[in-house]
């Protein structure tokens, strides 16, 4: 069966070994999904080399037969992707480790928020120095 990862409108990314594929249903065997990745820039990149990171990954217990209705990318994975995020451990309620990756999860949105935050910061002052020096240039010829 060729294994693909699907990028969905709603229902997230999943991977799984392609049953059937008509328009934007899809049928996977032996699906999971992927809640977050580290360690690939891009799907792409990690459906044709896995995850550099697969301990920062979070992917969910496997479902033998899932119906996907609303993809939107059907991407084929290489033998290495599958085994690679294969081989990371499913993402489910067990006590304190379900508590545990939503304190990484949390931990990365925060970070992301961070990073995003700083982009925000320095745009808003680069846009905020041409405003003045805009005014100043405005200035200058009205002086004149």
């Amino acid at each position: 069966m060729k294994r693909v990862m699907v990028m969905c409108e709603t229902s997230g990314l999943l991977y799984g070994e392609l049953v059937s594929h008509v328009q934007q249903e899809v049928t996977l065997a032996r699906c999971r999904r992927i809640y977050s990745f580290s360690g690939a820039c891009t799907i792409d990149q990690l459906a044709v080399e896995g995850s550099k990171e697969p301990h920062k990954c979070i992917v969910t217990c496997p479902v033998e037969r899932y119906i996907v209705l609303d993809a939107i990318e059907v991407i084929a994975m290489t033998d290495k992707s599958w085994h690679n995020l294969n081989h990371i451990r499913s993402w489910k309620a067990t006590g304190d480790k379900c508590h545990e990756t939503k304190r990484l999860v949390k931990l990365q949105v925060n970070e992301w928020m961070k990073q995003n935050n700083a982009a925000n910061m320095q745009q808003h002052k680069e846009a905020h120095s041409l405003g003045e020096m805009a005014i100043i240039k405005t200035n200058g010829r009205d002086k004149k």
